[in-house]
């Protein structure tokens, strides 16, 4: 999983190879836990686009779970 472009601006792409034609839960979370943004992808292609989201500027974690337990993690900068 790759995350791009990172820093971001609040628009926020997942680049997936590896997990194509599966489901996947997308959690992004502030440094301090708090979830900013939760989504089941289902069917995933090679490429995800998240809603533009109005985050303030810091640190985040993106979260990539996959239904067999597998789990990612991606550090992304918000700098609006």
């Amino acid at each position: 999983v790759k995350v791009y472009p990172n820093p971001s601006n609040g628009r926020i792409n997942i680049s997936c190879e590896a997990i194509k034609n599966a489901s996947v839960w997308l959690t992004l979370s502030s440094v301090t836990g708090e979830v900013a943004y939760k989504s089941l992808k289902t069917e995933v292609t090679n490429h995800i686009a998240l809603p533009d989201l109005d985050l303030p500027n810091g640190e985040y974690i993106l979260e990539v779970t996959q239904f067999d337990g597998t789990r990612q993690y991606e550090k992304i900068v918000i700098m609006n």
